[in-house]
């Protein structure tokens, strides 16, 4: 068991089921299109800001340092696409018989009694994801990956309520499913 979370677990908890990620790729049929909107929306902003640099340097601004400038814009959401992806293939999934647990550099997690509906969604590309309160559920399946990296967006405003938790390409989804049969219903 990962050392966090052997630290954050409370007396008497027990570990029901364990898991990680399956194996995913990079640019999958199903985030390919939300990443590739990223990508033109960085080169549109790209092109706004070189062309307003070009026109404030009186317009002597050299065609290198507007290649730069564009560069730089496009590298921010490749970036975060990589590390956010490596990240992820490090997680571990705990459920234990009071929680959900994601495990990657720190420990996120949720209590049951906080979840009030849960589903095991399957995208595309065949990967089945464990998807918690209603912010989660009514998403698109290209926002799967960035729910668990992020781990518990929020509570809801009554701070008692999950709004958005996730486990994303299980890689046991009927071992989870059984898991979680005595302690969190699935709709």
């Amino acid at each position: 068991m990962d050392e966090l979370l052997k630290a954050s677990l409370e007396p008497g908890e027990k570990i029901l089921w364990q898991g990680t990620p399956e194996s995913f790729q990079l640019l999958d049929k199903t985030n390919i299109g939300s990443f590739l909107k990223d990508i033109c929306t960085c080169l549109l902003g790209s092109a706004v800001i070189a062309a307003e640099y070009w026109y404030f340097s009186g317009m002597r601004a050299l065609p290198v340092e507007l290649l730069w400038i564009t560069l730089l814009l496009v590298a921010v959401p490749v970036c975060f696409l990589i590390s956010d992806t490596l990240k992820l293939r490090r997680t571990r999934y705990y459920v234990s018989d009071r929680r959900l647990a994601v495990v990657n550099s720190s420990v996120k997690d949720v209590a049951f009694f906080r979840i009030q509906e849960a589903s095991l969604k399957q995208d595309s590309c065949g990967h089945t994801t464990l998807l918690c309160g209603g912010k989660a559920l009514h998403d698109k399946a290209s926002s799967y990956r960035a729910r668990t990296v992020l781990g518990l967006d929020a509570l809801d405003g009554d701070d008692t309520t999950c709004d958005s938790f996730a486990f994303y390409a299980v890689n046991q989804p009927e071992e989870l499913k059984k898991a979680l049969s005595g302690v969190l219903p699935l709709s």
